[in-house]
């Protein structure tokens, strides 16, 4: 969950992530959707997420969640987890992380960032597109080099799309879509690339206990997107299988962000 609580095109006979959810006993969801993932930073929207956390927790009556978070979602949980304290490179008070997360799932999230956002670099001076540029930006970079709380199990879903063209009619927007594919990674689900999509790979170095990375390839059928990746049934069984592993009391969902408390 994370541009901006952005529904994507319905697609026949797939469901929500909430839906799926619901139907394989978690009832208790909280939903909630990010005011702008465009022009806010990590920081701000890492505050706004705790926020979210903290109200589910009294809901709920939980001392932890697990969070299920799409793309963006991905960035700010983080961020959230690793006490961000810097806005584009430079120092800024920081979030505090209230060791209340048990479990990060991640869906097709930037760990480094996506070429697309190149593509907008000279058009729009929007932070995510400075910090989502390819590689990453300051905030990104810097969020990549900072440690984890080594107790949260984090899981990267990585996702691969099915690239086929479908007919359709021309319009602005599909032509625009056809520029911007040039830019597009050879390989993910179109939009971030599949090295990308795994936090492992760009995680830091650090000693834990254990190792707390876990990464799931999966590929989707024909007709899903990035934007639509968690209404997928690969993306979904996957979810439900992590969830499954200690099972989970309650869940929350935050546009592309879901949190699961734990009593």
């Amino acid at each position: 969950m994370a541009s901006g609580g952005r529904r994507g095109r319905v697609i026949p006979g797939a469901r929500s992530m909430v839906e799926a959810l619901q139907v394989s006993g978690y009832p208790n969801i909280y939903v909630n959707t990010f005011s702008d993932t465009r022009k806010t930073r990590f920081l701000d929207n890492a505050n706004e997420l705790k926020g979210w956390i903290d109200k589910a927790k009294k809901i709920f009556k939980a001392r932890a969640v697990d969070i299920i978070a799409h793309s963006l979602g991905g960035l700010i949980s983080r961020a959230y987890l690793q006490e961000i304290d810097f806005i584009d490179g430079s120092p800024a008070r920081s979030v505090s992380y209230g060791n209340d997360v048990g479990k990060l799932i991640m869906i097709a999230t930037p760990h480094l960032g996506s070429p697309l956002a190149d593509s907008f670099e000279n058009i729009f001076d929007w932070y995510s597109v400075r910090t989502l540029k390819e590689g990453g930006g300051p905030d990104l970079r810097l969020l990549n080099k900072r440690t984890i709380p080594c107790m949260v199990a984090y899981y990267s879903i990585v996702v691969s799309t099915d690239k086929s063209p479908r007919p359709a009619r021309w319009s602005f927007w599909r032509f625009m879509r056809f520029l911007l594919s040039y830019s597009a990674p050879g390989d993910g689900d179109g939009v971030v690339g599949l090295k990308s999509q795994n936090f492992k790979s760009v995680g830091p170095s650090q000693k834990c206990f254990h190792d707390p990375y876990e990464l799931f390839l999966v590929s989707t059928r024909k007709g899903f997107s990035h934007r639509s990746a968690v209404m997928s049934p690969s993306v979904q069984e996957v979810v439900l299988k992590i969830l499954d592993q200690k099972k989970s009391r309650v869940l929350a969902t935050v546009s592309e962000i879901s949190i699961n408390p734990k009593s």
